[in-house]
């Protein structure tokens, strides 16, 4: 059974090597669209995918920044350790200085907060 242009998908396509567009040769399905070519079902795999690549961006946004963040903390360690104008001794930085639940991590983004307000580094 041969199919009319009303059974027929909508889309025009370009064969493989052809000059000119074409009637898409699959059956209509949707809304007179073939599974592949249906609007609707393509603009929801394409926020699929975008959605998919923006969580996989932002991780790898958050990931150049806590390498850049660990770079310039070590930087200042470095500077700190030879110049002898450490803020605190290396012990405190480890232990909290003082504080039990303060972490190392606490401890390195107070510093840097501090130098990016302008402070002692």
């Amino acid at each position: 059974m041969k199919q009319t242009n009303e059974t027929k998908c909508k889309e025009r396509v370009y064969p493989a090597g052809a000059w000119h567009a074409s009637q898409c040769t699959r059956g209509a399905v949707v809304n007179g669209y073939c599974r592949q070519h249906d609007p609707v079902a393509r603009q929801a795999k394409r926020d699929a995918n975008n959605v998919a690549w923006k969580a996989k961006y932002d991780a790898q946004v958050a990931a150049g920044r806590l390498r850049n963040l660990k770079a310039e903390f070590a930087d200042e360690c470095a500077t700190w350790l030879g110049e002898g104008t450490a803020p605190l001794s290396p012990d405190a930085l480890y232990t909290g200085a003082g504080d039990p639940d303060r972490t190392f991590g606490d401890v390195a983004r107070a510093l840097l907060a501090s130098k990016a307000q302008g402070g002692k580094s």
